[in-house]
């Protein structure tokens, strides 16, 4: 039973560091969006209080 899990956990392991890699992706994806959206409302803010 032993050796079927290692080999179980061998195989699933590449798909979890995929899955991982993928998931600090899509996090760094949405953070560099938030941090381009909050500088545009903050420009957009700054034009409006100055307009």
């Amino acid at each position: 039973m032993n050796a079927v899990g290692l080999d179980r956990n061998s195989l699933r392991a590449p798909g979890q560091v995929v899955g991982l890699l993928t998931a600090v992706a899509a996090m760094l994806f949405g953070l560099m969006a938030l941090a381009v959206q909050s500088r545009f409302a903050a420009s957009e803010l700054v034009l409006t209080a100055s307009g």
